[in-house]
Parts: C-alpha cells; structure tokens; sequence
C-alpha cells in the first residue's frame, strides 16, 4: 500500500508506513504513535507530526516517491507557502502594509512611517500570527503590538505585563496611540482587581474598530498543579515529586495507596485568577515575556514555573484576528535554548517536547537510563539551519540596524589589564576600611563591621557579602542585620562626577543589583550636594514611581539624578533624558545589564549615552565582570559544579 500523508486535528497522519522503514520515521521531529481511542483495546493508526512545512520536507526526503499527499494536505502547503512569502515580504518593507490602522488611526500610521523598521515589526506580527518580537529595548515594541492589535481586528484583548508597566506604558500608550482600544488595568487590592475584570467583561463594544483591553500583573496567571483524592481531599504536588503518581503527603499514601490513578485520583489545574480562564481571547501579548517564558522545562515538569503553567492554559481563539505575541528586548535571556520555552507557548503543537526539540537543534544525547542529560553547548549544532527554522516565528532588530542614527551606547573607562578585550571599567581603589573587611572575608569567610562580626555561610552568600563590601563599607543593627554604609569607594567616585558635572544640563542614572546602595548613594548625595535625589526600587511602586519617571524626564525639573535597582527599574520604564548611565556593580546577568542601559538609550531620543562601570580592583568585581552568562546561570544554579568553580574563585 502506498504511504498517505494528510491532516488530523493539527498534526500530519501519515499511514501505511512500512516497518522497515519505521525508524526512519521516528528520526523525523515531533514523531508521534497515534491511537483510535473509541475503541477497546486502543488501536494503532499511524504516525503523525507537527503541522510545518519543515515536516513535509523532512517526509518527503525520508520517503521520496512512495509518499502520496492528501489533497487536504497539498491545500494547506499551498496556503502555508503564501503565508510565509508574505512574511519574507513583510521583512523586507516590500509588503508592510497597514491599511485598517492607516484608515482607523491616522496619527499612529504616520508616526510608524517615520520609523519603518515599527511598521515592519507590526506586519509581522499580524502575518506571523503566533510569534516573537524580540527587538532591542527602546524601539517601540509597544506602538508595534498594538498596530498589530488593531490591523488584526482583534476585540478581545489580554495584555500581561510587569506590574511597573500597566499604567505607565500599556494603557498610557493605548489610550494615546489606539483610543478606539478601552483599557481596563486589573491592579490594587483583590476587590479593584475583580472590579476591572467584571468592568471588561460587561463592556460592550458599538463602534466600529471598537476593541476591548485587559491589562493584568503577570503574577495574576499563575496556576498551581493540583491532585484530589476520591473523598475530595486536595493535595498540592510537592517539588520533586513525578507528576503521573501520587503527591507525598503520607496520610493519602496510608488511605488510598500508591497507585492514584486506579483509585481515582484526579489532577488538575488551580488558577489564581480563574476569570481569566473561563472564555477564550482574540489575543493574547506576554510582556517582558522571558521573566516567565524562557524556560527549558516541558509542560509535565515538576520544575514548571506557576507563572508558565497559567500562561500554557490560557485560551485563545486560532481565527483571522487571532495573534499571540511575545514581546522582550532579550526573549531567550541569553541562553538559546530557552527558546523552548517561548516557541512551546506559541506553538504547542509544533514544539511538543524540549527534549526531542534540543536532541536536534543542540545535538543532545539520551544517557543509560536517566533520561536527557545536556552537554553544556550553548550554541545550535547547526546554527544556518537554527535561524531558517526559528525565522517564521522570530523577529528582533538591534539599534545599529533599526535606528542607524542612534548613536551607540559610549562605555568609558579601560579593559582590565590583563584581558584587553574585557569589559570596560572605572577601577577604583577601596577604602582602607573596605579593604580591611574585605581581606578578612576572603580569609575567614567573615568581617569585623560596627555592630558584630558580619558572617557568611556558604560559598554564594560569601560571594554575595564580598559584593557589597566590594561597594561600601558597613554595619550590623540590633537584630544583626548587614546594612550597607560609609565608607564607599564608589560613593566617593559618584559625588566627585557630580560635582564635576553642577550646572550642566545633563541628568545622570545611576544602578545597583542592592537596593541598600542605591538608598545609601541617594543619602549621601542629598546630604553632601543639597540636591534631590529621585529612587526606584522594589519599595516603590505606582503611582510614586510614574511620579518619579515623569519628573526626572520633565526637563524643567531641577531633580536631574535617579537611582535604580537594577531588577525593580530595569524594565518598562522610559528614562531618556538621561546622558550619563553609572553602574556600581556587574550584575549577574547581562540581560540585565542590557535592559538597565536601555532605559536611557531609545530611539525616542536621539543622543549619546554613556556608561560607567565603577569595579573595585583585586576583588569580586574583577571576577564578575569576566564571568560568562552560562557561568552565572549555574553559579545560581548552585550545583556541584557551581560551588568547585565559586571555591576556585574565592582561593
């Protein structure tokens, strides 16, 4: 019998495929057995596959001319084919037409003309449908998203994003770009939250091009896994435990036994936000979306994030005005095979398993019996046909491509002496007080401070204390807790360019990874230059924090330096009145040094930025700023592998 290839549901069924050929087919991406489940026992079908043009290819250079397609499946390619020439189009500017936004919002049609990398961003998103926008912070990923939004027609509309940017960027930027869109931000107390959303759902839409916009905390979908045992006990799934058997807790285990699925029990989804769940969305934009999404655990994992889960289950509506959009300046957090995480959520049924997918594109090998161990290669085995395969589903423009008339990022200083290609760097000395604290921490794994000795168990909070004293001196309160004091090298560095630059009109942004830095420089500053000093941290929040953004980029206020925790304001937040960036530490991931900067280096205005990075020599700092990403991620990881190479650091 011939080989038939046609559609099922949103797979490939191929039949009749001959036995000696079978793991020939197995070797083909995304290969599943499939099953007539109405009957008892179940019956073999055949195999099937994700629904891509890869897959034909792969099916066609498998079985050559013994495979006979389906007409429902030659239809599909053909409309497939056309789709993804629009794309090409799209991302040449040949075909990056907007016309429902040109006729509906005139203003933000012209405004996206001025810029035409935005309006092919937006082409892309209303052609690729279920795709990634991973351009670099400061290009309009927001005006992108939302031309797109209404190119598409959607109406029903869910936007997550960071708490810091609901307000301040999402519905600030709809109601001025798209006001035909009504927003409804989910923020506040429990009762506000349940009020927006009740609000959304009764409005009703009259006008044409009318759209409705839910804007929600990310942390609102987060889902939990769940068991109940037949007598309606439910038990949380512990970390650690393997999702097809029973929980841990001991009494269950006593009741009913090992067995759960014979006895009854049910797993399910819990939703924090279960409105959020009840009926489908023409569109679904993840924010910041590798806080949640870059990730390289399957849905079945216990290591799933509850963030991931949610997003995994919500709904959304596979029409002409469907679009599912991740948006992030740095979507795979430097780490390719994150990608999964992401294209899995877009595409679930194309990226059914990170393991399958990353034995392909990573060359990973199963071991003797405990499943897929990866071998550390960060990088595709082959990275021409990893970029041909990610390209219908990922589109990111760099600065230097997209805005060629910014001026790039100034990063002042010198390399350490010893690696001229390192990162550049104001290395300062410490202050005999630092140094001496320092030297007994590297020593002894602790210090003498005022208030006590300051002491470190384990080698990551020893690196961590050897951070901050690497930044500042300190002292111990009455319950023994570290605070961050004088005296501080870097401190010391940062008034001295103060004072250097009063009565210019500069405005200057200066970060740290600790909160207690940036309140002991803002402290300092406001204490020794009598000016006022603008903070945004993980204690600020809302309406403080618009307050403090808009301030500072009001150029007629005389409150010209802000401080940033680096994780609380390194995202959503558009600082561009600034000319000077100042780091006082490396953080521990680049992606996060590459948000920071980009608060101030946007395409909104065009001018010079420069940075500073204040490193101490001979310490920690030193250390940091040679570590590669990978390093980091399991120096964090704190596996054996991460202590041996924190131990040979710290000898």
């Amino acid at each position: 019998m011939a080989i038939e290839a046609g559609i099922k549901g949103t797979r490939i069924l191929v039949l009749n495929i001959p036995f000696r050929d079978k793991e020939a087919a197995k070797r083909i991406y995304g290969c599943l057995a499939d099953y007539n489940k109405t009957v008892t026992p179940e019956k073999f079908i055949g195999w099937s596959f994700p629904l891509t043009m890869d897959t034909c290819y792969a099916l066609r250079r498998t079985f050559g001319r013994d495979l006979v397609v389906r007409p429902e499946l030659t239809a599909w390619a053909r409309e497939e084919l056309k789709r993804q020439s629009a794309i090409e189009e799209v991302r040449s500017g040949i075909a990056a037409d907007l016309p429902r936004v040109a006729a509906l919002l005139p203003s933000m049609h012209q405004a996206m003309m001025a810029r035409p990398y935005q309006q092919i961003g937006a082409g892309f998103l209303v052609h690729g449908g279920q795709v990634v926008l991973g351009d670099d912070p400061g290009l309009g990923k927001t005006i992108q998203a939302l031309a797109a939004l209404v190119e598409k027609g959607a109406s029903r509309i869910l936007v997550c994003c960071p708490k810091t940017t609901a307000v301040s960027v999402w519905e600030k930027e709809t109601r001025y770009w798209a006001p035909i869109i009504s927003t409804f931000v989910a923020q506040g107390t429990h009762a506000q939250r349940e009020e927006a959303i009740g609000a959304f759902e009764d409005h009703a839409m009259v006008a044409q091009g009318q759209a409705k916009m839910l804007i929600i905390n990310t942390e609102m979908i987060r889902a939990k896994k769940r068991w109940q045992c037949p007598d309606g006990t439910i038990w949380k799934i512990e970390p650690g435990t393997i999702y097809k058997r029973m929980p841990h807790p001991k009494a269950c285990h006593k009741t009913h036994g090992y067995d759960s699925v014979k006895e009854g029990h049910k797993k399910f989804v819990e939703y924090l936000w279960p409105q959020l769940y009840a009926k489908s969305w023409d569109a679904i934009v993840m924010d910041e979306s590798h806080q949640f999404l870059a990730s390289t655990d399957n849905y079945m994992s216990k290591n799933i994030t509850q963030g991931r889960l949610g997003a995994v289950h919500l709904r959304r509506r596979l029409t002409a005005s469907g679009l599912a959009a991740a948006l992030s300046g740095t979507p795979f957090r430097s780490d390719l095979r994150k990608a999964w995480g992401t294209l899995n959520w877009l595409r679930p049924d194309v990226f059914t398993s990170y393991h399958k997918w990353a034995q392909r594109e990573f060359d990973y090998e199963e071991d003797d019996g405990y499943g897929y161990q990866p071998d550390y290669q960060r990088e595709p085995s082959d990275p021409a046909g990893f970029n041909e395969r990610l390209r219908p589903y990922f589109l990111a423009r760099a600065k230097a491509d997209a805005a060629p008339d910014l001026p790039p990022v100034q990063f002042m200083g010198t390399p350490p002496l010893d690696n001229p290609k390192g990162l550049k760097a104001i290395w300062l000395d410490l202050t005999p007080e630092q140094e001496k604290a320092y030297q007994k921490m590297e020593l002894d794994a602790e210090a003498e401070v005022e208030g006590g000795r300051l002491l470190a168990t384990g080698v990551l909070a020893e690196i961590t204390r050897k951070r901050q004293l690497a930044s500042a001196h300190g002292y111990l309160d009455n319950q023994r807790q570290f605070h961050m004091g004088a005296p501080s090298n870097k401190i010391d560095w940062l008034i001295e360019f103060l004072l250097e630059h009063q009565g210019h009109d500069t405005k200057v942004i200066f970060g740290s990874e600790f909160t207690q830095m940036i309140e002991l420089a803002a402290a300092t500053i406001e204490l020794e230059l009598d000016v006022e000093v603008l903070t945004i941290t993980g204690k600020v929040t809302g309406a403080k924090r618009d307050q403090a953004v808009a301030r500072f980029q009001n150029m007629d206020d005389p409150c010209k330096i802000i401080g940033l925790n680096m994780q609380a304001g390194g995202v959503g937040i558009t600082l561009d009145a600034a000319d000077y960036v100042i780091e006082m530490d490396v953080p521990w991931v680049s992606d996060v040094e590459k948000q920071f900067i980009d608060r101030a280096h946007r395409v909104s205005r065009l001018h010079n930025v420069f940075v500073y990075r204040l490193l101490s020599l001979g310490t920690v700092d030193e250390w940091m700023a040679t570590l590669s990403d990978e390093q980091r991620r399991i120096l964090l990881s704190a596996s054996p592998q991460a202590i041996e190479l924190a131990r040979e650091a710290l000898r």
